[in-house]
């Protein structure tokens, strides 16, 4: 009396003999069932399903991963760019430099074309002498 599914033509049936005849009736247990080796070649398929997949999805997520990585990159630069000028307080910038030289003070003065002055220092040697412009 291996399968007694065999015997009853409905489900019913089946259930009406079980709890017609059974000593006692455990509700809700959890046991393992011997599979036939049908049943575990059905399963084999399943896993191989299950792994062909789950080879797809992770596949999918390395492509979503590469995107989100493209995307973060550029944030990531200006990040580091923002957080260098702000340790240093100085912007790497490029333009034209004027440079101003004030021979009363001995300094001269370099201002970008904004007007704003970007550095200063002492006039060199040959700067301390005066140009006549025309």
């Amino acid at each position: 009396m291996n399968n007694l599914k065999e015997i009853y033509a409905t489900d019913e049936a089946l259930r009406e003999y079980l709890e017609g005849n059974a000593y006692s009736v455990d509700d809700g247990q959890h046991y393992q069932l011997s599979l036939t080796p049908d049943e575990i070649e059905t399963k084999k398929d399943e896993l191989a399903q299950n792994m062909i997949d789950l080879k797809k999805m992770k596949d999918e997520l390395e492509e979503i991963k590469a995107e989100f990585k493209a995307r973060i990159q550029p944030v990531e630069k200006d990040i580091e760019k923002i957080v260098e000028i702000i340790k240093t307080g100085k912007e790497p910038c490029t333009g034209t430099l004027y440079h101003m030289a004030d021979h009363q003070a001995g300094n001269m003065y370099v201002y970008n074309e904004d007007g704003r002055l970007v550095y200063d220092r002492p006039l060199s040697r040959g700067e301390k002498q005066l140009k006549i412009h025309a």
